[in-house]
């Protein structure tokens, strides 16, 4: 995830990205929430409960 995040912020103040973390087990949340402080202009975390299989949130 971070090098996709890395390649994805060369593309500088003309991108934004937007994370979003549904119950990961693993450290997206983490990695999301540290990107995000870093550049706050770019990155957006969001964080949500696990969506439930066919449901459209």
């Amino acid at each position: 995830m971070e090098v996709c995040l890395r390649s994805l912020l060369k593309g500088g103040d003309e991108v934004e990205i937007i994370i979003v973390d549904d119950g990961s087990t693993d450290d997206t949340g983490r990695i999301a929430d540290s990107y995000a402080l870093k550049f706050p202009k770019i990155v957006k975390a969001i964080h949500q409960p696990t969506a439930v299989t066919g449901q459209a949130s």
